[in-house]
């Protein structure tokens, strides 16, 4: 950490692999939401609390969506 410090005050930057204080965003799976389209076959929109189940199949959460059709 003292050697990220003191190359960051001698080149004013420091390289993004070396910055202890960089870390990056990973997508991680937190469930599935399941959505019925049949409204769009009918032009209709749908506005719907989807329930997220867990990789388990446990209740961890609501998704509020509504898919619009156009044409």
């Amino acid at each position: 950490m003292n050697q990220a410090i003191q190359t960051f005050e001698e080149k004013g930057e420091i390289a993004k692999n070396e910055d202890p204080f960089v870390d990056e965003a990973k997508p991680e799976l937190l469930g599935r939401a399941f959505y019925q389209l049949e409204g769009l076959a009918y032009l209709m929109d749908n506005p719907v609390e989807v329930p997220i189940l867990s990789t388990n199949s446990t209740f961890v959460g609501k998704m509020v969506m509504n898919v619009v059709p156009c044409d």
